[in-house]
């Protein structure tokens, strides 16, 4: 029986000793599990940030193209007017050459104008003079023939301004 007994105590030091090392090899799972499980949490958790800033980094990537296409169509719009500016200043440089030549042509013409103006007034100035004798003269002349001879005389005699 003793040795029933020792066998007996044998096997429950082994089954002592298996308990133990089941209960640590159960442990170490059960830490290892713990530990895969807040991997696993934390792999998700990374995850999901992830496919959020992937989506915020789509967004923003879309707006970004908004934008630029926007800034393109105003780049191409300023352009035209640009374009219309300065072809709407060329002509207006085209019309002030334009102008100033006029200008200068109607100051010559003016010149001119002025130049047969004193001319033509001189002439006036001279058969206004002519005029005026020759109408006195012929005054003269009719008067004298409707009144005699010795009355001409005596106004021929007299200054023009006491000549009536």
């Amino acid at each position: 029986m003793m040795e029933r007994q020792a066998d007996a105590e044998g096997l429950q030091e082994q089954m002592s000793t298996l308990r133990r090392e089941h209960a640590r090899a159960f442990d170490e799972q059960a830490r290892a599990l713990k530990e895969v499980s807040m991997r696993e949490n934390e792999a998700r958790t990374q995850l999901e940030a992830l496919v959020r800033q992937q989506a915020e980094a789509e967004v923003e990537t879309k707006t970004s193209k908004d934008k630029v296409n926007a800034l393109k169509d105003e780049v191409e719009r300023l352009r035209r007017q640009i374009h219309d500016l300065q072809q709407e200043s060329a002509d207006k440089e085209v019309k002030l050459v334009q102008l100033a030549k006029q200008r200068a042509e109607d100051r010559e013409d003016l010149a001119g104008l002025n130049l047969a103006l004193d001319s033509k007034q001189q002439e006036l100035a001279l058969v206004r003079s002519f005029s005026s004798t020759f109408c006195y003269s012929r005054l003269w002349i009719f008067t004298c023939r409707s009144r005699g001879r010795s009355e001409c005389e005596e106004r021929e005699a007299a200054p023009l301004y006491l000549r009536g």
